[in-house]
């Protein structure tokens, strides 16, 4: 018998062509009903090829999933129905790229089907893996409890948040390098930027003699860095970077921005956020930051801090480190590439 039987419905996928959900949720699995290639903003086929339609249909699909509270890495069973069988090379190269994780779902195909409206392909599929969701849960919420605890007791602790869809892991060891010159710092290992990796960090290796805690925060969702705001609270934050990274989950590039934007409008009042220019969308962020704000980079006006007169030679770069007051800097690095010089500009602007 099935309990706590759950309709799914969202807005963000086709509504239901009969009488059935868009995805029924039950004992732990998530059913979704067959989607089509259809646009839910014009209710219209998107796309005229077999591969076109199950792009849609797999967008589709992911949106009804996020609505139950799961994704793709938690499908265990799918089924492509095409109206052509000659179409199944083309749609499977489409369903290889929505599905990435280790464990791929057991798939069933079926060729030459009548399919509503004219469509060209349907899929449909069934996710689990929520048997044990309010027990996770539990734990979850009582180790990240702790860790808040652990960071509120210590009022003294030096609090910094970096994000980026690139450059965040390179840029919280360089800063975590130029601020141990002076302080005691821990930073978050190599990408433990969830709340469960931040949360380790904190209540595993965080001790009373740190100064500065570097918290790296990453995301695939929305709100996903309010959630790790929420956990660290930082008075700094910086913004490497915003790219088309993970769009599978976030859909746009503007959504990333937003998510990203979560960490700076997180801070408090008398906080500073600290902005990669770009000369794109992080730029774009920059404007919209109301409290104390820098930008730091290697052209663009009006910066901060940046670096100029780059050379590159056997020992690494070279480049001259300026700030807005006109102070300036010889500085030297093992590390090549344009982007690295942008992360110890970046870097430095906070430090």
């Amino acid at each position: 018998m099935y309990e706590n039987l759950q309709a799914i419905a969202t807005t963000e996928a086709p509504a239901a062509l009969g009488a059935y959900s868009q995805a029924v949720k039950a004992n732990g699995f998530v059913f979704v009903s067959g989607q089509l290639g259809i646009d839910p903003s014009t209710g219209e086929l998107d796309g005229v090829t077999a591969a076109e339609q199950a792009d849609r249909a797999l967008k589709n699909i992911k949106h009804i999933l996020d609505a139950a509270g799961c994704g793709f890495e938690h499908v265990c069973r799918a089924t492509i129905y095409l109206r052509n069988v000659e179409d199944f090379a083309d749609v499977d190269a489409v369903y290889a790229k929505a599905f990435t994780a280790t464990v791929k779902p057991a798939r069933v195909a079926f060729g030459n089907n009548m399919i509503p409206k004219g469509a060209l392909v349907e899929i449909d599929v069934m996710a689990a893996g929520f048997i044990m969701q309010p027990v996770e849960k539990a734990i979850s919420n009582s180790y990240l409890n702790d860790a808040k605890r652990k960071l509120a007791a210590r009022e003294d602790l030096i609090k910094i948040g970096i994000t980026g869809s690139y450059g965040k892991t390179s840029t919280k060891f360089i800063l975590a390098a130029i601020l141990s010159e002076k302080y005691d710092v821990l930073a978050t290992p190599s990408s433990f930027n969830t709340p469960m990796g931040l949360t380790r960090v904190i209540r595993e290796q965080l001790e009373d003699h740190h100064q500065v805690f570097l918290a790296e925060m990453g995301a695939r969702h929305v709100g996903d860095i309010k959630e790790l705001v929420d956990l660290v609270h930082p008075k700094y934050g910086m913004i490497t970077s915003v790219g088309a990274q993970h769009l599978e989950t976030f859909g746009s590039v503007d959504r990333v921005a937003d998510t990203k934007f979560e960490l700076i409008e997180g801070l408090p009042a008398d906080g500073m956020a600290f902005f990669a220019a770009d000369g794109g969308e992080v730029d774009k962020l920059y404007e919209r930051a109301k409290i104390k704000k820098y930008r730091a980079g290697l052209k663009g006006a009006l910066l901060d801090m940046r670096a100029d007169d780059i050379e590159v030679g056997p020992e690494g770069s070279t480049f001259i480190l300026r700030n807005s007051l006109g102070e300036k800097v010889t500085c030297t690095t093992r590390l090549l590439g344009r982007h690295n010089i942008q992360n110890i500009v970046l870097a430095c602007s906070l430090a």
